[in-house]
């Protein structure tokens, strides 16, 4: 039985669909592994939300969805990534004196590395 031009759109619409709900769910699930805090959390997938409606190609992981999103949500993003790890006292008294700066040296100069 030959497939009619609605029934295809309507196929490719409902995967498109759901490849979309996938990446933001993979999303939310990093980012709550990540420790991310809620109102960061939620701007960063309202802003992945509205990329991904923008993007005509949808096939990006959660990572590269994270790439579509404003350069400055991402530093933060990255920043709260960095947090725990920045102990020392230097990093901490820079950080109440001028955090952007200590955002930036995050963003510039760590490269986070997972261990399996």
């Amino acid at each position: 039985v030959p497939s009619s031009p609605v029934s295809t759109r309507l196929m490719a619409y409902r995967t498109l669909s759901q490849r979309k709900n996938n990446h933001l769910s993979e999303l939310s699930a990093w980012l709550r592994r990540q420790r991310i805090r809620t109102p960061l959390a939620i701007a960063a997938i309202m802003q992945a939300r509205e990329r991904i409606l923008i993007e005509e190609k949808r096939t990006e992981s959660a990572k590269q969805v994270l790439r579509l999103l404003p350069h400055k949500l991402q530093i933060l993003l990255y920043y709260e990534m960095c947090k725990p790890h920045l102990r020392h006292p230097l990093l901490r008294w820079r950080e109440t004196m001028e955090g952007s700066a200590v955002k930036m040296a995050c963003w510039e100069c760590v490269q986070m590395v997972t261990l399996n």
